[in-house]
Parts: C-alpha cells; sequence; structure tokens
C-alpha cells in the first residue's frame, strides 16, 4: 500500500510539474504578446510626436512667410518673432521630455520582450517559485 501512495505521490507531483510549466508558458506568452503590442502602441505615439514637430515647425513657417509678405504690401500687422520662439521652444521642450520618457518606457519594455526571447524570464520564474514555495518544480 505504501508503495502505491508512494507511486501516486509521484505521479501527482510530475502533472503538477507539468501543470507549472504549461502555465509559465502561458503567462510569458500573454505577456510576450501584450508586451509587442505596448511597444507597437508606443511606436505610433512616437510617431505622431515627431509628425507634430515638424507640422508645429511647418506653421510657424508659415505664419512668418505670410507676415513678410503682409509687410511687403504695407499693411500694418504686430507679429512677435521673439514670442513665437519663445512659444515654439518651450512646447518643442516639453515633447521631447515626452518623446525621451516613451522611448525610456519602449526601451524597459522591449527588455522585458528580450528576457523571454532568451529564456531568462522562465528562468526567473522558476527560481521565485523555488524562493515562495521552498520547492523546486522544474
Amino acid at each position: 500500500m505504501e508503495k502505491e501512495i508512494a507511486y501516486y505521490k509521484k505521479l501527482a507531483r510530475e502533472d503538477l510539474i507539468l501543470l507549472l510549466i504549461e502555465q509559465r508558458g502561458l503567462k510569458l506568452d500573454y505577456d510576450y504578446q501584450h508586451f509587442r503590442f505596448v511597444v507597437a502602441k508606443i511606436d505610433a505615439l512616437i510617431e505622431k510626436y515627431e509628425r507634430l514637430i515638424e507640422f508645429r515647425k511647418d506653421i510657424q513657417e508659415a505664419y512668418f512667410a505670410a507676415d513678410e509678405y503682409i509687410k511687403e504690401l504695407n499693411l500694418e500687422i504686430e507679429c512677435d518673432a521673439n514670442r513665437w520662439e519663445r512659444i515654439r521652444s518651450a512646447e518643442k521642450s516639453e515633447w521631447e521630455f515626452e518623446l525621451n520618457q516613451l522611448r525610456d518606457i519602449k526601451s524597459d519594455i522591449e527588455g522585458a520582450i528580450a528576457l523571454i526571447e532568451s529564456g531568462d524570464a522562465m528562468k526567473m520564474l522558476e527560481d521565485y517559485e523555488a524562493k515562495q514555495t521552498g520547492e523546486d518544480f522544474r
């Protein structure tokens, strides 16, 4: 009877290990796809910021071209180029700050993706489980 109990305990442990391996794999597959999705979203946002910066520059250039044309027509218009430059510079500085934050976040997520691809994330999960449970389910 003891032999049978030991046999079934061994089978149960093997099943548990297989279940944990599958669960780890599913979690990492989910994380991998989720991280790739987030990186794609961040890439799209970065592209929008870059277009915004270029668009803002184009607007300012068009405004100053219109201002020059109006001056050539001897019409009175008040244009404070210094004010425009301060505003554009402040906007660009803020947008660059936000872009750098997005790039840092993207880099961190790409690091997590690399951990999953290399298999290091799986090892980290196994080590974490072993530390939490006191048992090695590998």
